[in-house]
């Protein structure tokens, strides 16, 4: 079954100093009709205030994770989902073209999985997504061997996989410059592929839902935000860190 989650207007906290083209910011209220957390259209720096979208659940919508220093994480799992649309009234649904541009864009997440996700059949778009377009062009995805970016620019361009501690908080950023696609997980090395210019970026927008809504994620997901026109930097990435580490007395 597929239900609606409205979200009206609010201002949030969050992180404001990144160029989101789209912020799911934290704090997930929960319940049929929360208050807004999702931002698809942000009307200044960081996404904090601006048009609020809506989601569309899986089989059950996220429900509400234990709280960490205050904020309220989106729980997933036994089929639960998202599918993150432009509106209120879910006209139209968005893709992941909105939000992420062909030559420049990225993703920055933070996450906590309960599992190390499936090993899918060779297919990085299969395996379990914390982020990723509905047609499998383009996301964050991880199996047994850790988390991995995907891109499709003719031929699918896939990073090498970086390994994590499951039950455990971490910060990921997938950035694309037009030549280049890379993963960074935490204080980590990031791994680098190359790839051209993305071919198709036409899917729906799904948050924890698996392709085909298959290999779902289990765990909670507090924050995430997509960049289009825009690479998120080394000195991005260490500033969002900072900011979670203060934020959620962490040390990631």
């Amino acid at each position: 079954m597929i239900g609606r989650i409205q979200f009206p207007y609010r201002t949030v906290r969050g992180y404001q100093s990144l160029p989101w083209s789209g912020y799911w910011a934290p704090n997930f209220p929960g319940g049929t009709y929360p208050n807004s957390i999702w931002y698809p259209t942000p009307s200044n720096n960081g996404g904090i205030s601006g048009s609020n979208g809506a989601i569309i659940a899986g089989a059950t919508a996220p429900t509400l994770g234990t709280a960490l220093a205050g904020f309220t994480p989106a729980h997933f799992g036994s089929g639960a989902g998202a599918e993150l649309t432009s509106d209120v009234n879910n006209t139209p649904i968005k893709e992941m073209s909105d939000y992420v541009g062909t030559t420049a864009g990225g993703i920055i997440a933070m996450f906590n999985s309960s599992a190390l996700g499936n090993f899918a059949t060779g297919n990085t778009y299969d395996d379990t997504p914390i982020v990723i377009d509905g047609n499998g062009d383009f996301g964050l995805t991880f199996n047994s061997l850790g988390m991995a970016g995907f891109a499709y620019d003719g031929s699918y361009k896939i990073t090498a996989s970086i390994s994590f501690s499951i039950s455990a908080w971490h910060i990921v950023m997938l950035a694309y410059n037009g030549t280049t696609l890379s993963v960074q997980i935490d204080s980590g090395t990031a791994k680098t592929v190359s790839c051209g210019t993305i071919t198709v970026l036409t899917g729906e927008v799904l948050m924890g839902l698996g392709y085909a809504q298959l290999h779902n994620f289990a765990g909670d997901i507090m924050e995430f935000g997509f960049f289009k026109g825009y690479t998120p930097t080394s000195t991005d990435y260490a500033n969002y860190k900072s900011y979670v580490n203060s934020t959620y007395s962490l040390s990631l």
